[in-house]
C-alpha cells in the first residue's frame, strides 16, 4: 500500500512545538501552496496545510526551518478517529511529516541535511 503526500511551499510562519501528555515532542509548521490556476477574479489562491514532525525530525524542524523558506515535504496522511463526549464519531485526518528539503540552499543548511540524514535513520 501506498501512503505518500508531497507537497512543495512557503512556510507560513515558524514551527510551533508542543508536547503530548506521553511526553513526545511535536513540531508544527504550515505551508503555504499556490494553486495553479486562477480564480473567478484572475488571482491564484493559496491553500495552506498544516504538517506534524515528531521526535528527532521535530527538533531539526524546530532548528532549522522559519517562516518564508521553500521546502518540499514528504509525508503521509493518518487518521486519528474517535468519538467524542457528545458520542459522535469525529474523523481527524493529519498530515505527518517524514522527510524535508530545503529548496533554497546556504552553507548552513548544506550541514543540518548531513544532520537530518542521522536523524531519520536513527528513528526508523
Amino acid at each position: 500500500m501506498l501512503n505518500q503526500f508531497l507537497i512543495m511551499g512557503r512556510l507560513a510562519d515558524n514551527p510551533k512545538e508542543t508536547v503530548t501528555p506521553n511526553n513526545n515532542k511535536v513540531v508544527s509548521i504550515v505551508v503555504a501552496c499556490q494553486k495553479e490556476f486562477r480564480n473567478q477574479d484572475g488571482t491564484y489562491e493559496t491553500d495552506f496545510f498544516r504538517i506534524e514532525f515528531w521526535k528527532g525530525l521535530a527538533d531539526v524542524a524546530l532548528k532549522n526551518l522559519r517562516k518564508g523558506q521553500l521546502v518540499c515535504l514528504r509525508a503521509r496522511l493518518e487518521n486519528n478517529n474517535y468519538t467524542n463526549k457528545e458520542g459522535r464519531k469525529v474523523y481527524d485526518v493529519r498530515i505527518v511529516g517524514e522527510r524535508f528539503l530545503y529548496l533554497e540552499y546556504s552553507q548552513k543548511t548544506k550541514i543540518i541535511d548531513e544532520l537530518e540524514e542521522e536523524i531519520i535513520e536513527e528513528n526508523e
